[in-house]
Order: C-alpha cells, then sequence, then structure tokens
C-alpha cells in the first residue's frame, strides 16, 4: 500500500488474483510499527480491505469471484480480540465469534464454519 514496505501474498485463485496484506504509511501506537491491512491484488491494481476496527487485518483465502475470507482485529486495545471476516465488493462483513475459517476453499464459495446453535 502507499507508504508501506512489506507485504505478503497468500493465496492465489484461477484469475491470478491474490489475496493477502501489506504494511501501510501509518505507525500503530502500541507496537510502534506499521499497520497491516488485508489486501487484494486484482488486474494489476492492489486494493485496501481495510478492517472491522482494529489496526491489524489479513486476507488468507480468495475464490474465483473475489470474495476474500480473513482475520481482523475488532479494535485497537493492546491484544485486540480478532473475528473472521468475509469480504466482498468493497464491504468487509464481520463473521463475528461463531465462526471460523477453513483451511480449504470450494468454489464458487469461500468454506466458513458458523456454529448455528442459539446464543
Amino acid at each position: 500500500l502507499p507508504g508501506g514496505n512489506d507485504s505478503s501474498a497468500n493465496v492465489i485463485n484461477a484469475r491470478g488474483w491474490i489475496a493477502g496484506g501489506s504494511t501501510t504509511s501509518v505507525i500503530d501506537p502500541l507496537t510502534g510499527g506499521p499497520v497491516f491491512h488485508a489486501v487484494l491484488w486484482k488486474d494489476g491494481e492492489i486494493i485496501d480491505l481495510g478492517t472491522l476496527g482494529g489496526n491489524e487485518s489479513g486476507g488468507f483465502y480468495i475464490n474465483n469471484e473475489g470474495q476474500v475470507v480473513g482475520a481482523s482485529a475488532i479494535n485497537t486495545t493492546s491484544n485486540p480480540p480478532t473475528h473472521p471476516f468475509l469480504w466482498e465488493n468493497g464491504v468487509m462483513l464481520d463473521l463475528g465469534t461463531i465462526c471460523t475459517l477453513e483451511s480449504g476453499v470450494q468454489d464458487p464459495f469461500l468454506t466458513v464454519t458458523c456454529d448455528a446453535r442459539p446464543l
């Protein structure tokens, strides 16, 4: 991302789109290091997927529809909790604490397991 100098590619789909993460020019006041955001590399462009309110996020899986699943800190406290997310068309959806990420992706859908018991 602009101002960042470190990035990681975690997975590539059949279209050549990559989900991963990148540092930004913003400094995390808790760590003193750069903030790290989930990103999507698509057709030569890097897209910042943002966070769920915290300073850190990462994209772990992508399908051929461009849906990205990852994890994000949900606040800016020390050792913040993280939640899985689904990002699609510019919107990051918080999957909360009842969902976990699966290690595989089945196109055209990302595999996410959620607990269906009533809260």
